[in-house]
C-alpha cells in the first residue's frame, strides 16, 4: 500500500469522525434545549464553557508528545500510554 492510499484512508476516517461528532453534537444541542428550556440550558452552557477553560491546560501537549514518541519506537507503546494515562488522571484529580 502506497503513501497516497494510506493518507487518503486516514483523511477519510478523520472526515467521517468529524461528521459524526458534529452531527451528534448538533443533536445533543437540539434535544437539550427542548428538554431543559432557555434558563437551564444557559446554565449548562456556562458550566461546559467554564470547565473547557481548564481542560485546555490539563493536556499541556502530553498527547502530542506521546504520539511522536510512539511513532519513533512502537515497542515502548505500553510505557508511554501508561505514563500519559497516569498524568491525565492526576491532572483531572488535582482540579
Amino acid at each position: 500500500m502506497g503513501y497516497a492510499v494510506s493518507i487518503a484512508r486516514n483523511a477519510g476516517a478523520k472526515f467521517l469522525a468529524t461528521l459524526v461528532t458534529m452531527g451528534s453534537s448538533g443533536l445533543f444541542v437540539i434535544l437539550a434545549t427542548r428538554y431543559l428550556g432557555d434558563t437551564a440550558y444557559g446554565q449548562l452552557t456556562f458550566a461546559f464553557s467554564f470547565a473547557a477553560m481548564f481542560s485546555v491546560w490539563s493536556d499541556l501537549g502530553i498527547n502530542i508528545l506521546a504520539v511522536r514518541e510512539v511513532s519513533r519506537n512502537r515497542t515502548r507503546c505500553p510505557d508511554f500510554l501508561s505514563a500519559v494515562f497516569s498524568l491525565g488522571m492526576f491532572s483531572d484529580i488535582s482540579r
